[in-house]
């Protein structure tokens, strides 16, 4: 009974964030969990074949759509919270949307994401011995530091978590992050897979992306090829591959899904806008940031024509309230080919454009925007062929919304 009235109250939520226009991706959790505590545990049970959960510092959103997809191709139902609600009711949510209101849940699997700091109480709630359970870690990067306190505070997190999953449980962890691997140590009698890619050595990864060019790579020399770009993102298809072929998924449906496979909302998206490509892209911490200069670097470096750059940031909780990590982004990988333009936008601009300044990118004055939408107009009216923005959490959405609408 109680289970009922958790599935009544998740619907009634779910008809109000429609009708104001709200996303409705965590409130239904929300009010289900209020009611039914062991709602998702209940839930989890009924996935016929496996849950996949998947965390870290970077990626995680990518990695989670990405396996959920080779999956659905290869003809299975799944849950997945695709929109990146990674907290409990986030999850939670994602199992309402497909349960109805009597009877089980039909699924064969759950990919879900799930924040680090949340793992251990999402892990001890949807791992059953019955079934394959994973935990997929991304990497792990200083991110958030106000939040989380040090990676090793979030190694220590993932280690509780894992240590809450069966015995029969598999760890995929990422063989070309030191941080990420050292999991190694803690998961006891549990499987480990690796995932990696080949950086002219060769790693020891259970999965490992060899022969790497522009958009094209092999792994146990079948050729693959995908639209999603930079390195961090064939690591995203890596972790996601190593599930799919552990779940029997065969290389031809794995390589048919990336052919098609499109980037997520914010997730180095692209859009034509103003008669210019806009690159979008979600960057949250020193890492993101980096592996996203070092992607506009790469396009730019036999680029013609001229690009602009804007940065916009925010330190609210949900994008971390500290900004010391700004002293660690280098914004000194442009410098070969710098941007016409570059302006900062957000709460944090004028701490952002002092370390964007001292790089030295170009000899032109760093251009402080504070209004998102007024930078954006700003950056859209140059006149240069493409733009690239790279955006924290709360400042990519009203970005992209623009961008749309536009």
């Amino acid at each position: 009974m109680r289970r009922f009235f958790a599935l009544v109250a998740a619907r009634l939520a779910y008809a109000i964030t429609h009708l104001v226009g709200a996303g409705g991706t965590s409130l239904p959790g929300l009010w289900a969990r209020a009611i039914d505590p062991q709602l998702l545990t209940k839930l989890a049970a009924e996935v016929s074949r496996g849950t996949i959960v998947v965390t870290g510092t970077n990626g995680k959103t990518t990695v989670t759509n990405l396996c959920a997809q080779m999956l659905r191709d290869a003809g299975y139902t799944v849950v997945c919270n695709a929109a990146g609600a990674n907290m409990p009711q986030g999850v939670l949510a994602a199992f309402l949307r497909q349960v109805p209101l009597v009877g089980r849940l039909q699924a064969d699997y759950a990919v879900i994401e799930v924040d680090e700091l949340y793992a251990t109480q999402i892990c001890a709630q949807v791992g059953t011995e019955a079934r394959p359970t994973y935990v997929v870690v991304t990497n792990l990067f200083p991110d958030q530091l106000d939040r989380f306190g040090s990676v090793e505070a979030v190694r220590e997190a993932l280690e509780r978590a894992i240590a809450h999953t069966p015995e029969n449980a598999t760890v995929v962890l990422n063989a070309d992050n030191p941080d990420s691997l050292a999991l190694r140590a803690a998961v006891g009698p549990r499987a480990v897979v690796t995932f990696g890619i080949e950086f002219g050595i060769e790693n020891e990864a259970d999965y490992r992306a060899t022969h790497v060019a522009e958009g094209v790579f092999k792994v146990d020399d079948v050729e693959m090829a995908t639209d999603l770009s930079g390195t961090y993102n064939l690591s995203n298809i890596m972790a996601a591959l190593a599930v799919a072929r552990r779940e029997g998924v065969e290389f031809e449906q794995i390589r048919t899904t990336l052919a098609y496979y499109r980037t997520q909302p914010g997730r180095m998206e692209r859009l034509s806008v103003a008669d210019k490509t806009v690159v979008l892209n979600m960057a949250k911490n020193p890492a993101g940031f980096n592996q996203s200069l070092a992607f506009i670097a790469a396009q730019e470096r036999e680029g013609e024509g001229s690009y602009s750059l804007l940065v916009a940031t925010n330190n609210t909780p949900a994008d971390g309230e500290s900004i010391d990590w700004y002293a660690d982004i280098e914004y000194a990988t442009l410098r070969q080919r710098p941007p016409q333009h570059i302006v900062v936008s957000g709460s944090c601009a004028g701490e952002m454009a002092t370390f964007v300044g001292a790089a030295g990118v170009h000899d032109g004055a760093v251009q402080i925007e504070a209004n998102l939408h007024d930078a954006l107009r700003k950056t859209l009216a140059y006149d240069n062929e493409r733009l690239y923005i790279l955006a924290s959490y709360t400042a990519l959405f009203p970005l992209r919304e623009e961008l749309v609408r536009r």
